[in-house]
């Protein structure tokens, strides 16, 4: 037979093969329906029995279908379908067996039992030793079954439930089948009609959860993760409900297949140094008390999914055409935008573009098929119409409101993008289900760790800050700065401003052992780790839209290149300072654009410092180490460390910490800020200034300071080096590049232009005429110097002040007068600016 014959006849028998080869699945309708291309349960995979067509997307959400058997025997056996023809054609070649219906169950079960019913007999089915049952009841108290769990003879458990049956001629008993579906929940005789409700996954935990919460409602459902699907959500529509799931992938799928039926719902991850499977029972056993439980579901619990304001949707129906899996986003420069939800990649298209092949990136053939049907296939001119039209009128598309990885505030909420999921006020959420009240776009990406777990305690917390002060600073208070970037770095996506330091020191300052054993540890795998040659191109794509801390280790400018490498980089971090809507907007081969916004906070770590222009230094804090031989002092800095930044659980509950406050350390930068411009005298040094200290107070406290207590703590340090002098305006700093330039004189020699004005104002040699050659003259008191002038450019040149722009500086300095043209060597007659000497 050739491929056709073989897929023709492979779907003859779609009725058999189809289960066999996908077993665990059951039929709906027309279709088999399965948890994946390995069988068993769910309803990610679907297989048409009487076209053949299947499509599966069990894997991280991304679509894979096929047109018949053959593909999806192929797909099933990870073969290429002209192999998986040549297997399936040796057992086609026979008439089609007949189908074969299976019987019907003798014993069905029964939605509850009678009030009369006997004892069930909890040992007749048993495959090894009972060790605990769990009843089952209706809201009115009444018992619907028992789930029972067996330890079995090799060391294992086995759950199986019991139910009220009837059999062969009406007759009644207790048999081992599940519940009629669907299924009860457990602990629903105990569901009050107000207050919140929580959901464990398992009985065992559920009744260690009501022994930790005595006074709250506690519940769980029948078959543990793969039977969400099962279960009667019905009695919790409606309600605030806090998910606890097991610590394991399958318990945090289960719980957000939970929150999909139930919009109200929250889930309360557990961190990631909880080993597998640890729940509330679990918690239970290490000695948990009330507070400890409700310390770690307030979060979620202290801020439900609130319900929009009348003047405000925030559903997704007019960004979606029925069921199609995905967003239109709108349009912007001719191009459409759509955002799939298997993969959550931004797709986009010119109107020309919306054929066959680019709709199929955004959904399957069959969904187009049903949502735009003809009489053979899909009508995809209908289907590109539509879209056309629907996104045209949608709000313009806008990339500032594509939103990366990294902590985000989004209208009153708190979110975290992890990637594949985001955490918003504390509890998780799955991205297509997020109504951004901004009208957020978070994209899909590979996944980072969440700040799961037990935010750090004040005491804990303040060892970072003890720690930090340790180091063998120049100045004490960079010891507080660098806590306070560190408390920081995991939110710096939704703060106002994102301060940067510089960390150095010379050789055997404890320089690299601070990044390598504080700084690293603590940002984590969240962070962008780059070093030594790296490019600003380089960081920039990498970000992307990420909101997610730089540390750059080795920031050395050895030579010139280095310097104009750097200097973008430097460049790069101004632009991610503040919280403006102003992106990096980069044209690209094909004659478009993209734009980038960065919202990243920078530490920069090296023997020397770069920065020194006034715009980069009222940005970044250059935080410097001495050395020192204390050695004692060292030994007890390496205790303090053992103790909590060398333990990955601690760094983790910082970082749970800072995303538990965002709200309030902004609220303290904010207060911070306003009073560091009194000792600072320059808003951006407050605002960098106070942010840091904003965070440094975060492993202090968690509420919000006031503006006296703020002023106490800022008057007990030294803001010498963080003044905003007159001597450090930009003006100041070309007169002195200036002065400090070297200058031939005619005998060959080089010295200081500031030499060379003394020289001249004393008419001493040949040191006028020298002068006057480079664009410079000396005259009665005061020192000319031209607005324009090839030698000038030459001395200014890689300078902020290149291409004449020293004018513009030096006629803000005070005494500047405008002069009018003069002459500074032959045929060379310029206006210029005179400054009193």
């Amino acid at each position: 037979m050739d491929f056709k014959e073989v897929a023709a006849a492979a779907l003859a028998r779609a009725e058999s093969l189809v289960p066999q080869w996908l077993p665990g699945g059951k039929r709906i309708g027309r279709e088999w329906v399965c948890g994946s291309l390995q069988g068993g349960p769910g309803d990610s995979c679907k297989v048409n029995l009487e076209t053949g067509k299947w499509s599966d997307f069990a894997i991280d959400g991304k679509g894979t279908s096929g047109g018949d058997l053959v593909s999806l025997y192929a797909a099933i056996r990870g073969i290429k379908q002209p192999e998986a023809a040549r297997q399936l054609e040796p057992g086609l070649t026979a008439d089609p067996e007949p189908v074969r219906t299976a019987p019907r169950a003798e014993w069905t079960p029964l939605p509850r039992a009678p009030d009369n019913a006997p004892e069930p007999p909890f040992r007749d089915y048993a495959p090894g030793d009972l060790t605990a049952t769990w009843r089952y009841a209706t809201r009115d108290g009444r018992t619907i079954g028992w789930i029972c769990r067996y330890d079995t003879p090799g060391g294992g458990k086995e759950f199986r439930p019991l139910s009220w049956c009837r059999g062969p001629g009406g007759a009644t008993a207790w048999k081992p089948k599940a519940f009629a579906e669907p299924r009860p929940l457990y602990g629903l005789e105990t569901l009050r009609d107000t207050g919140t409700v929580y959901l464990t996954e398992g009985e065992k935990s559920a009744d260690a959860l009501r022994r930790l919460l005595p006074s709250e409602t506690v519940l769980t459902w029948p078959g543990g993760s793969n039977a969400v699907a099962k279960a009667d959500w019905s009695p919790l529509a409606g309600r605030e409900v806090i998910i606890w799931p097991d610590a394991d992938p399958a318990g945090l799928a289960a719980a957000l297949a939970i929150q999909q039926r139930l919009p109200r719902a929250h889930i309360a991850k557990p961190g990631e140094d909880r080993p597998k499977g640890w729940d509330a029972a679990d918690a239970l056993q290490e000695g948990w008390t009330e507070s400890d439980v409700m310390h770690f579901l307030s979060r979620p619990a202290a801020s439900p999914a609130a319900e929009p304001p009348q003047d405000q949707d925030r559903s997704s129906a007019e960004d979606r055409h029925y069921d199609l899996p995905f967003r239109m986003l709108g349009v912007s420069d001719g191009k459409y935008y759509y955002m799939p939800d298997a993969g959550l990649e931004i797709v986009d298209l010119p109107a020309v573009g919306h054929g066959r092949l680019n709709l199929m990136r955004m959904a399957p053939l069959q969904d187009w098929e049903a949502a735009f049907p003809k009489k053979s296939g899909a009508d995809w001119d209908a289907a590109a119409n539509t879209l056309l039209q629907r996104s045209a009128v949608l709000p313009k598309f806008d990339p500032r409101r594509v939103r990366g990885r990294g902590c985000w505030i989004d209208g009153e909420d708190v979110v975290f993008h992890a990637g594949g999921h985001l955490v918003v006020n504390g509890g998780e959420q799955d991205i297509r289900r997020y109504g951004s009240p901004t009208r957020s776009i978070y994209e899909g990406a590979l996944e980072i760790p969440t700040h799961g777990g037990h935010p750090a305690r004040n005491a804990e917390a303040a060892k970072l800050l003890e720690l930090c002060a340790m180091l063998s600073w120049e100045r004490p208070i960079s010891g507080i700065l660098l806590a306070g970037w560190l408390a920081l770095a995991p939110i710096c996506g939704a703060l106002g401003w994102r301060p940067h330091l510089w960390v150095t020191g010379p050789s055997g300052s404890g320089k690299s052992w601070t990044v390598s054993n504080i700084i690293s540890p603590m940002v984590g795998k969240i962070c962008l780790s780059v070093q030594g040659n790296t490019t600003e191109a380089g960081i920039r794509g990498l970000l992307g839209c990420d909101a997610m801390p730089v540390i750059f280790d080795e920031a050395e400018s050895e030579d010139h290149a280095g310097q104009m490498r750097l200097d973008k980089v430097l460049e790069l971090a101004r632009q991610a300072s503040s919280e403006s809507g102003a992106g990096i907007i980069k044209g690209t081969a094909t004659g478009g654009s993209v734009t980038y916004m960065v919202r990243s906070m920078f530490l920069f770590s090296s023997i020397g410092v770069a920065a020194t222009k006034k715009a980069d230094t009222s940005r970044i804090s250059v935080l410097n180490l001495r050395k020192s031989n204390d050695q004692q002092n060292f030994e007890r800095i390496k205790t303090l460390w053992a103790e909590t930044v060398q333990k990955p659980a601690y760094a983790a509950a910082i970082r749970a910490r800072s995303l538990a406050n965002a709200l309030t350390i902004r609220k303290n930068a904010d207060v911070f800020s306003g009073v560091a411009v009194e000792f600072t005298g320059d808003k951006r040094s407050a605002d960098q200034i106070g942010t840091l200290l904003a965070g440094a107070f975060s492993l202090a406290s968690t509420k919000v300071i006031s503006a006296t207590k703020a002023r106490e703590f800022m008057a007990r340090q030294d803001w010498d080096e963080h003044r905003s002098d007159e001597v450090d305006g930009d003006e100041h700093r070309c007169f002195s590049h200036l002065m400090e330039s070297h200058i031939p004189r005619e005998r060959g020699e080089r010295i200081a232009v500031g030499e060379m004005v003394e020289m001249a104002s004393r008419l001493e040699g040949d040191a006028p005429e020298a002068l006057r050659r480079w664009g410079m003259k000396v005259l009665d008191g005061k020192l000319w110097i031209a607005n324009n002038h090839a030698q000038l450019e030459l001395l200014f040149r890689d300078t902020p002040w290149s291409g004449g722009k020293w004018k513009l500086q030096f006629s803000r300095m005070k005494g500047a007068q405008k002069m009018e043209p003069s002459n500074f060597g032959p045929s060379c007659t310029q206006r210029a600016v005179s400054l009193p000497l």
